[in-house]
């Protein structure tokens, strides 16, 4: 609902994803004047969250929508420009999202021009905005085991390496996906998927992931899972851990010899390690 309410009027154009790692690639993609983040996402920790989309995009503004009435204090010291609380007003947004970014207090919904100005008025810059989901408030304690994960970014120089790494593996095994992952959270991605598709792919990726780690410490293991290999009537998953925070993930079609997709990620692993240690 809130994407339409900021949509309503022209002035914003706004991007809803369903997980803090989702936001942060968003942002990587395209950045934002605004991020949004709803405080009761569960992937990421809303602090971390946020000091890792201020270090990408410096000049975008950050407002937070809180669990419930009280702010904890730890949030209260945190630069963002702004709260948003339930339930939304589209008068009261509109003041709020504009103080946010520091441009002209106004209605989000108002009257258009009489005709004789219409013409003469210059189109608006429309504003790029990402938004976190609303989430049911996480469980007390006690009744999960799943564990908040960290996001790890690479200096901006290193994006152009990465991307070139991930091609060109793409293009060796005919992969339609190929990922990076660093603490559980998504570093650079390549596709040939639309971009819908692709992001819902790289969630559900991102929580296959975490299950299989929860899976390791079930058996009783101290370590993930070297390699791993998904293998359907289609596709093929393949995975490859190059360490304790990075993970490789490459997404193939099934007639994909074995062997060739471990000599092909052995090989990338190599190039990826030293662009990002």
């Amino acid at each position: 609902m809130l994407k339409q309410m900021l949509e309503l009027n022209g002035d914003y154009q706004a991007e809803h994803v369903s997980t803090g790692a989702l936001a942060l690639a968003s942002v990587r993609k395209h950045i934002p004047d605004l991020a949004i983040i709803d405080m009761a996402i569960r992937d990421v920790p809303p602090p971390l969250l946020i000091s890792s989309i201020q270090q990408w995009a410096p000049q975008a503004r950050v407002m937070l929508i809180p669990v419930g009435e009280s702010v904890p204090d730890d949030i209260r010291t945190l630069p963002v420009q702004g709260i948003l609380r339930k339930p939304f007003f589209i008068g009261d947004l509109g003041r709020q999202i504009a103080r946010a970014l520091g441009t002209h207090t106004k209605p989000l919904v108002h009257l258009p021009p009489p005709l004789e100005q219409a013409d003469s008025q210059h189109k608006p810059r429309i504003r790029q905005i990402v938004q976190t989901p609303a989430r049911p408030p996480a469980e007390p304690p006690g009744r999960s085991n799943s564990k908040q994960v960290g996001i790890t970014q690479p200096p901006r120089a290193q994006d152009s390496a990465l991307d070139e790494v991930l091609l060109a593996l793409a293009r060796e095994l005919h992969a339609d996906a190929v990922l990076v992952l660093s603490q559980g959270a998504l570093l650079a991605q390549h596709g040939d998927f639309d971009g819908t598709r692709l992001d819902k792919i790289v969630e559900r990726l991102l929580l296959w992931r975490t299950a299989a780690d929860e899976l390791m410490s079930v058996l009783g293991e101290r370590a993930h899972f070297q390699r791993a290999l998904l293998e359907g009537e289609r596709f093929c998953l393949y995975t490859y851990y190059l360490n304790e925070t990075l993970c490789l993930l490459t997404l193939c079609r099934s007639d994909l010899p074995l062997g060739t997709a471990r000599l092909a990620l052995r090989a990338a692993a190599d190039r990826i390690t030293k662009i990002v240690h």
